[in-house]
């Protein structure tokens, strides 16, 4: 656990990178590293469920920061033909 709290202690809290990196502007740049800027799918689904309701009249307000969400996959089609079979 020493560790792991050794570890943590020295990662940047906005980005997640090691802070002897990105908090030297010159070793930063000696990496050459290009940001990119990609989706997570599953973050989007969730900020679309919220935003749906937010919007829809039934929002507590007092809710705002405690309020959970859970990503629900549709069941599987057991007719699907590409599905393995396993007899």
């Amino acid at each position: 656990m020493l560790a792991l709290q050794a570890y943590e202690a020295r990662l940047c809290p906005v980005c997640g990178m090691d802070s002897r990196i990105c908090h030297d502007e010159t070793r930063f740049q000696s990496m050459r590293a290009k940001g990119r800027v990609e989706v997570c799918f599953a973050r989007y689904e969730r900020n679309r469920a919220l935003d749906e309701y937010r919007g829809s009249g039934q929002a507590d307000p007092l809710a705002e920061g405690a309020i959970t969400v859970g990503l629900t996959a549709p069941p599987p089609d057991i007719f699907e033909e590409d599905q393995p079979s396993w007899r």
